[in-house]
């Protein structure tokens, strides 16, 4: 399970940090960090 508990005073200062590069080189790295799923993760019931 990954929880995100961020907070953010203002949406500029989230969108500088989410189109930064340090940002963008862990996202583009995800697939190391995380398995695909072999069967689904949630259900509606």
């Amino acid at each position: 399970m990954n929880v995100n508990m961020s907070v953010w005073e203002r949406q500029e200062a989230l969108g500088r940090f989410v189109s930064g590069h340090v940002h963008r080189n862990i996202s583009a790295r995800k697939h190391d960090f995380f398995e695909a799923p072999d069967r689904p993760t949630s259900e509606l019931s």
